[in-house]
């Protein structure tokens, strides 16, 4: 129970986290995409089983369902837009 008090509150991890997704315009000027591209969110690749994460929900505390698809296209197409 004290390293789950040093880590901090919940709100507090998931804060902290979001900062360390970097700026779609950072990740842009990074890669060289020229300015005219639009960002419409991140998909999370998984190499081991080379699949993507298509949707993640909590229906209940402590209880989280995944859904993956085969390509980034397919897994894109299944998440929220940003």
């Amino acid at each position: 129970m004290g390293e789950a008090k040093r880590r901090g509150s919940r709100s507090q991890r998931v804060a902290a986290a979001a900062t360390a997704i970097p700026a779609p315009d950072a990740v842009r000027d990074s890669v060289g995409f020229p300015e005219s591209c639009r960002f419409i969110g991140y998909v999370v690749h998984l190499p081991n089983s080379d699949e993507f994460l298509a949707g993640a929900s909590e229906p209940q505390p402590g209880v989280v369902l995944r859904q993956y698809a085969a390509t980034p296209g397919l897994a894109s197409t299944r998440c929220r837009r940003l």
